[in-house]
């Protein structure tokens, strides 16, 4: 698929298939589910028969803007007023870069 930063109403291609599907819920957390189903199915089933090494990857969209995407209960573990920023963070973003990264 191409890009997108909608990280709750992402889609994704299966194999060579043109069905557009969409993760159910916040796609780095449906995908991370996916990718473990997908273990475990294979270690079910034994692995391949000629013992094939194989790669799996994730590669999730966040964190990435915009960054209050998280679902509820992620974005409630950081309160932005709390964040430490590094001393070169200039003091006109300083607000911001607390939220972006509280989210």
């Amino acid at each position: 698929m191409e890009c997108t930063h909608n990280y709750n109403e992402s889609f994704y291609y299966a194999g060579d298939s043109d069905t557009k599907l969409t993760w159910d819920g916040y796609d780095a957390r449906a995908q991370t589910d996916d990718a473990q189903a997908f273990l475990r199915r294979h270690a079910q089933q034994g692995g391949s028969s000629d013992q094939t090494p194989f790669l799996l990857m994730l590669s999730w969209g966040p964190p990435h803007n915009p960054y209050g995407t998280a679902p509820p209960q992620y974005r409630a573990m950081y309160n932005a007023e709390d964040i430490q920023l590094r001393p070169n963070v200039p003091s006109d973003v300083a607000d911001q870069a607390r939220e972006d990264l509280a989210g």
